[in-house]
């Protein structure tokens, strides 16, 4: 005997997987803060890094302050792309 199908309305949906939902772009005052915060973090590194190499060690101060350097132009590229509207 076969069974009587169900109608659509009382079919059960849980166990069907809801669709993604896509992201979009970050907000623009989201990625603006995340860019002055990365550029203050560079700053703060830089100035680690002169003291450490005036106090410590010139190759670990230069490797800190060249680091630095590298996320302090990220943040800054970022800061600009972060503007455009």
């Amino acid at each position: 005997m076969a069974s009587p199908e169900m109608p659509m309305s009382s079919r059960d949906t849980r166990d069907t997987p809801e669709p993604a939902r896509e992201r979009g772009p970050a907000p623009a005052s989201d990625a603006f803060g995340r860019a002055k915060r990365q550029l203050v973090i560079a700053a703060a590194g830089i100035a680690l890094g002169l003291g450490v190499s005036g106090s410590l060690d010139r190759t670990a101060g230069g490797v800190l302050v060249l680091a630095s350097w590298l996320l302090g132009i990220v943040a800054l590229h970022r800061l600009g792309r972060s503007g455009r509207g």
